[in-house]
This record gives structure tokens, sequence and C-alpha cells, in this order.
């Protein structure tokens, strides 16, 4: 019953609200996703966002070291 009575009253506020200091992301390599864990303060209802690697990382170029030659 208390469960029912968060959800409902989280709802009727507004909807969910969500700490931005309280997100976890977990890396799945095998799958090639991440996921970003968000959970509500009002309620407590788990929000998961799956985000493929490709999509997350597309804008970081490789910046290439450059080459060190020492005067001899």
């Amino acid at each position: 019953m208390r469960k029912w009575w968060k959800k409902l009253k989280c709802r009727l506020t507004g909807g969910h609200r969500y700490d931005s200091g309280e997100i976890h992301s977990r890396r799945i390599p095998e799958r090639g996703v991440t996921c970003f864990i968000h959970r509500c303060v009002k309620c407590g209802e788990y929000q998961v966002y799956a985000v493929k690697d490709t999509a997350l990382y597309s804008g970081i170029r490789h910046i290439e070291k450059p080459e060190v030659k020492f005067d001899a």
C-alpha cells in the first residue's frame, strides 16, 4: 500500500524528480553499450537508459602523440 501511495503522490505532484548527483553508469563492453541508472527522489522508482558506445563516443577524436626528438 505504501509503495502504491508513493507512486500516486509522485505523479500527482508533477512527475518524477531525479538528483543529478545520483546518476550511476555501467559499461557493458560485450554488448557495446553503457547503461545510465536514475532513481526518483520522491518515489524510489528506477529508470534505466542504454546508450550505444558508438553514439556516446562518436564526437571524441583520438589525438596522436607528437614524436619527441632529442638532440644528440
